[in-house]
């Protein structure tokens, strides 16, 4: 069996490259034509523009594993179906789940591979990946330390000085000095804003908290309404709003490392959000996961059609990775719902699709 494995290994090997590389190049040109009109109108450095590409690979890398494993499952197992090596191989009395050992072992290995990846490359590719960006389109790294005023939602914040430091968690705080903050009452147009004043403050976890704030209200005609002194003044607010296109989104969260959302999670204080980010935080495992039941899964089609042709195989595989799409968006949004725990929403299309090859396999034997 050992020359079996070898033939096979290397049968494998041409399938995954040509998958890999094809929507990695496909998925990577699609973030430089995002790019291409900037890149011209603003006459951007091609070496700026070649950072953002290189950034960005990681992320597309752990993308296109799975797709890879279908696509090279697919071709490989319709290549040896077609010229008779399987049934040689089921003649002499080795079954299929033999046959196919190989392919577990690499599907295994890309799986921690991803996994690898979206834990500890991409969230630092991604950061430098949106540094670039952010020297590209003039903006500043944070919203706090760059800016003496900052407008979000219903309040006006004004600092006259700011700085950054990460607490024990690692995640990043933000410290404010002699801060200057107007409430404003869009429902009440006729009322006049609230002013605050603090000699402290910080910002984590999308709040303020400010240290000995004084807070003056007035009347409609301008008179105090009243003044009043707080040791201690919290303020529920987000500074991504004030990023523009550079705010992390929920799409995003997947790129932060799994300790960063874990701990917002146990900050948040909206039950809402805190499931968001564990779900994100479990969501990091269901995509590496899924490459070796995809491969399984193709195995059994590709043997069905082998006699389509290359093309059918391929078209297969494309396919089975639409229906794990729609399998991961629909577990994902069971999860946001409440309707599954975070960690089995992330594990269910993996466990789906893998029982579901397994049941293929033994119908064909």
């Amino acid at each position: 069996m050992r020359l079996t494995d070898k033939s096979l290994f290397s049968e494998l090997i041409v399938p995954l490259l040509i998958g890999l590389l094809s929507f990695l190049l496909m998925l990577v040109g699609n973030t430089l034509f995002d790019l291409l009109d900037r890149m011209f109108q603003n006459k951007w450095p091609v070496s700026y523009v070649a950072r953002v590409l290189l950034f960005n690979i990681p992320t597309v890398l752990v993308r296109t594993l799975p797709i890879a494993a279908a696509v090279g499952a697919s071709l490989a197992t319709s290549r040896l179906a077609r010229d008779g090596e399987l049934t040689a191989l089921r003649a002499s009395g080795i079954s299929l789940r033999r046959v196919f050992a190989p392919l577990v072992v690499v599907s295994l290995a890309m799986s921690g591979v991803g996994i690898y990846l979206f834990e500890r490359v991409v969230p630092w590719a991604w950061q430098e990946q949106r540094d670039v960006q952010k020297m590209l389109f003039n903006l500043p790294e944070n919203v706090i330390e760059t800016a003496t005023t900052i407008e979000s939602d219903n309040y006006i914040f004004s600092f006259a000085s700011a700085k950054s430091r990460k607490d024990t968690q690692g995640q990043r705080v933000f410290l404010v000095e002699d801060a200057t903050i107007v409430e404003r009452n869009p429902g009440v147009p006729a009322k006049p804003p609230r002013i605050s004043t603090a000699t402290r403050g910080e910002y984590k976890a999308q709040g303020f908290t400010f240290y000995n704030a004084a807070v003056h209200a007035f009347l409609p005609n301008g008179s105090a309404d009243y003044d009043l002194i707080a040791a201690r003044e919290e303020i529920s607010v987000s500074m991504d709003k004030t990023s523009g296109n550079f705010r992390i989104t929920d799409e995003q969260l997947e790129n932060l490392p799994s300790s960063e959302l874990m701990a917002r999670a146990r900050q948040e204080r909206d039950p809402k959000r805190a499931v968001i980010y564990q779900v994100k935080r479990w969501g990091k495992l269901a995509l590496p996961l899924m490459c070796l039941p995809l491969a399984l899964f193709a195995v059994p089609l590709a043997i069905r059609f082998a006699r389509a042709g290359t093309f059918a195989a391929l078209m297969l595989a494309l396919v089975i990775v639409f229906l794990a799409i729609v399998a991961l968006t629909l577990s994902e949004a069971a999860a946001l719902n409440q309707l599954l725990p975070p960690l089995a929403g992330a594990l269910a299309p993996a466990v789906v699709f893998t029982l579901a090859a397994l049941t293929f396999l033994r119908r064909i034997e």
